[in-house]
């Protein structure tokens, strides 16, 4: 006897491709919404995630978790606070390690 997870209906759902939230953010356009949402460099929060981060700096996420890897020493080459998962970085610290002229 099926059951309702056996059915063909549960098969195609597992076959569709799902898109991550770590490849939302790190999409393009993503990046470009934030922009939107926050148009001006002083509308932009105090304390950004990563994703956030690298859209206020027009980079790749990749870019910035190199960035904040602490080497031996036990120094990061951006200052940042990491709670589990998850990297929040100050608006004033992501100015001072970096900006992308030409902002619009």
């Amino acid at each position: 006897m099926l059951g309702p997870d056996s059915s063909s209906a549960g098969k195609v759902a597992l076959a569709t491709a799902t898109v991550t939230e770590d490849q939302r953010k790190s999409s393009r356009a993503w990046q470009l919404a934030c922009w939107v949402t926050w148009a001006k460099e002083e509308d932009w929060p105090g304390k950004l995630d990563l994703y956030e981060s690298a859209a206020y700096l027009r980079v790749s996420p990749a870019s910035l978790r190199r960035a904040t890897e602490v080497d031996r020493a036990g120094r990061a080459e951006l200052p940042h606070q990491r709670i589990g998962a998850a990297y929040r970085i100050s608006r004033r610290d992501l100015d001072s390690h970096g900006r992308v002229e030409g902002r619009s």
